[in-house]
């Protein structure tokens, strides 16, 4: 079904692992491609900024999917929330709202590159604002305007919807990713 209205059939319970910990293990639930891809981007973070502060793994699905209160997505696990980090480099296991001068753009925009250049993400949901920071780090690290318009909504408008990268409401303290 569908990401707002299905089921779960064969999900697989994340665990905590490299580079992140999961909130809360019954709501924890995904598609073997969406867990596979979550520990695959963690594993990378992991190995590539080893003493990072982790990520917090937000809800996923229930064991069986469904309504998941208070989200009207996340119901056939294929949907994730995820902690940013902070450029305080300190741990922090919660949702924290960030702004241009405590998201720290480097390591949070290699987990979202990885989803990215996957192929196997449908939509990657963070707060307009953020998204400049890291249109602006994508630019610097040699991205075109038009492979951008692909990825970030950024500077297109909230209303542009070309991108995997789009504005929705709430996702200043985390991101959503919704794997296909």
């Amino acid at each position: 079904g569908l990401a707002n209205n299905g089921s779960l059939v064969g999900g697989i319970q994340m665990q905590s692992g490299p580079g992140y910990v999961v909130r809360n293990p019954k709501r924890s639930y995904g598609t073997a491609l969406s867990v596979s891809l979550i520990m695959d981007a963690m594993q990378a973070y992991a190995n590539r900024y080893p003493k990072a502060p982790r990520f917090m793994i937000g809800d996923l699905s229930t064991e069986k999917g469904g309504k998941l209160s208070p989200h009207l997505s996340h119901q056939s696990g294929r949907d994730v929330d995820i902690s940013y980090i902070h450029t305080s480099n300190k741990e922090n296991l919660r949702f924290e709202r960030m702004s241009h001068s405590t998201l720290d753009i480097e390591k949070n925009w290699f987990v979202l590159e990885y989803f990215l250049k996957s192929g196997k993400v449908q939509y990657i949901f963070v707060d307009y604002d953020l998204q400049s920071s890291f249109y602006n780090y994508a630019k610097s690290k040699g991205y075109s305007d038009a492979q951008l318009k692909t990825m970030i909504q950024y500077p297109n408008g909230k209303k542009s919807y070309h991108a995997i990268m789009r504005h929705s409401k709430g996702h200043a303290d985390h991101f959503h990713v919704r794997f296909v």
